[in-house]
């Protein structure tokens, strides 16, 4: 598995296979408000699960919601990362699901929790040594 950027994977993969996992409304009471906390979840799962080929991973609000794109090389990849969480088939290369807390709960058992901030270093404590 190698994590590429949006423009580079769709540059040597022009129709890759796609996940879309997207996040409830904002005003609904649920625990992942933050695309970007979704999107660290997503690339967690992809580097837990036996990947082999390249994937990239980019948030989306072009269809009026809050989406977490996720795009794979390898149709193998994009089929076992759906299965993971739980995604419907919409078409031959697209997978979706709705990433609530329920979703949430489910994939956090596989990708884990987040790996803990490290404390920055600042100007005075390099300084220091």
């Amino acid at each position: 598995m190698l994590k590429a950027t949006w423009n580079d994977l769709l540059a040597r993969f022009p129709e890759p296979h796609v996940l879309v996992a997207a996040l409830p409304d904002s005003s609904e009471k649920e625990i992942i408000f933050n695309a970007q906390s979704a999107q660290r979840l997503l690339v967690r799962l992809i580097k837990k699960l036996p990947t082999h080929g390249e994937f990239a991973v980019m948030i989306s609000r072009q269809s009026g919601q809050r989406e977490i794109l996720c795009a794979f090389a390898d149709s193998s990849d994009a089929a076992l990362v759906a299965k993971a969480a739980g995604a419907s088939m919409s078409d031959r290369a697209r997978y979706s699901f709705m990433l609530d807390e329920a979703a949430e709960c489910n994939l956090l058992k596989i990708a884990g929790p987040p790996e803990p901030h490290r404390a920055r270093a600042t100007a005075f404590d390099r300084w220091q040594y």
